[in-house]
């Protein structure tokens, strides 16, 4: 290497080692923030034995008719005693009506009682539009459910169908928000 002192500049297209380990560390952050955003649309989720964490989560579990008709028929209602019971709301935004101090009222200390039978709205979780949709909500569920990040890959066209399932069923949930300008 020619003495600094004499004024040596490298030519314009040679790389020096500083402008190599530069472009070297662009490159390299540019594709893990690609594969950042790769893994964050990839998903893992099983479902962990015993699990209620998703049903003491504030909310309300809203019902299709489908879902009405096999609840009513579990519970030897019928559709409008069902609905004076279990219900509150108009439809087609019928939900469960809370009972003081818990979720749902058929939510036991032995867990979901209509589990076999349960709403879509549970049974599609967490496959649900905003879940898919955005990675902070991921997270964010993360943080009570065990399932999320366990298990196998999850085939996101498959949950991608099960959260349409829920847009079709409930559009008036998932209106586009307006721009408040």
């Amino acid at each position: 290497m020619p003495d600094p002192s004499i004024g040596f500049k490298p030519a314009p297209w040679r790389l020096t080692d500083t402008h190599f380990t530069a472009s070297f560390l662009l490159a390299r952050n540019a594709h893990r923030d690609a594969a950042v955003r790769w893994y964050t649309r990839l998903m893992r989720f099983q479902c962990q034995s015993g699990c209620i964490r998703c049903c003491e989560q504030k909310g309300h579990v809203y019902l299709t008719p489908d879902d009405i008709a096999r609840l009513a028929a579990h519970t030897c209602l019928s559709r409008a005693e069902f609905q004076r019971k279990y219900l509150c709301g108009t439809a087609p935004l019928l939900r469960f009506r809370k009972p003081r101090g818990k979720q749902c009222a058929f939510l036991t200390d032995a867990g979901c009682s209509v589990h076999s039978i349960k709403p879509q709205q549970c049974r599609s979780f967490p496959y649900w539009p905003e879940i898919l949709d955005k990675p902070s909500e991921r997270k964010e569920i993360a943080a009570y459910c065990p399932g999320l990040g366990r298990g196998p890959l999850v085939n996101l066209t498959v949950a991608r169908r099960e959260a349409n399932r829920l847009l079709k069923a409930f559009p008036q949930l998932y209106q586009p928000e307006e721009d408040g300008g």
